[in-house]
This record gives structure tokens, sequence and C-alpha cells, in this order.
């Protein structure tokens, strides 16, 4: 009969199948977390360089460069309620929440995948406090004169 092993390995291809997926220049980067290669000689000098030449740490640092104008507008009140895409804020606060899971989930944590988790969790709250903002903000809020929601 056909075993409960067997028919997993029907429906998941093997580990070694996935790369053939990809185009042939792209093979040498599967399970390297090496960014750049060149540097390899100077990582055991410079701390700083096999931090930043891993893939695990450089994701989330360029993550916090794409999070941290949102993250500084909250402090500032940017942007105003009006100029809020509601649908946007739901989404990317939505994946914020999904990612930060994920992260948490990854095996063996480390640094990158916390700094991982707490870029898409701040990520999440910025946009949460967005939407709360623009559903804050009634017809009436409007009608009255105000024109951002009031700061907790």
């Amino acid at each position: 009969g056909l075993q409960v092993g067997s028919f997993c390995t029907l429906l998941v291809p093997p580990m070694a199948a996935i790369p053939a997926f990809f185009p042939k220049p792209l093979h040498r980067f599967v399970g390297n977390p090496r960014l750049l290669g060149f540097l390899e000689p100077y990582e055991e000098r410079f701390a700083v360089i096999k931090t930043l030449n891993n893939v695990y740490n450089a994701a989330p640092a360029s993550k916090w460069g794409l999070s941290i104008v949102p993250l500084y507008g909250v402090f500032v009140g940017y942007p105003p309620v009006e100029k809020i895409d509601l649908n946007t804020s739901m989404s990317l606060c939505a994946t914020g929440s999904v990612w930060s899971v994920y992260a948490l989930m990854i095996q063996p944590q480390n640094a990158g995948s916390r700094a991982l988790c707490a870029v898409n969790f701040a990520m999440a709250m910025v946009n949460g406090y967005n939407c709360y903002r623009k559903v804050s903000a009634t017809p009436a809020a409007a009608a009255a004169g105000e024109t951002t929601a009031p700061k907790p």
C-alpha cells in the first residue's frame, strides 16, 4: 500500500529539486546567506562586515530603511487624515502582523529574525494607528473644523 510518508513526498518536491526551477545563474545563491562573496576574507577581522554581509541581518536593516519614514510620521502627525488611504493602511497592518508572527517561527532564533519581527511589528502598529486615525475622523469632526484625530 501507499504509506503516508511516500504520499507527502508526492505533494512536496525534495529540496534538491527546488533549485532546478531557478535560472542557472541563480543556482549558486540557493542556501548561501552571504551577500557579497568578495568580502569573505575580511569577515574574520571585522565583525561589522560579517554581520552586514549576511542576508539574515541585511534584510531587516533594509526593511527598517523603508519603515522609518512612516514611523517618524506617527510622531509628527503626517500624513494628514485626509491623505490616509484606509485600504493601504489596513493591508500593511495585516501584512506586518502576519510577518511578525512568521518571524517568530524561524528556527533557530537569532538577532536577525528578532529584528525582522520588530520591524514588521512596527509596520503593523504604525499602519494600525493610521487606520485608527482615519476611522476616528468622522464627518461630524470634519464639519466641526478638526482636520486630524486627537493625539493620545
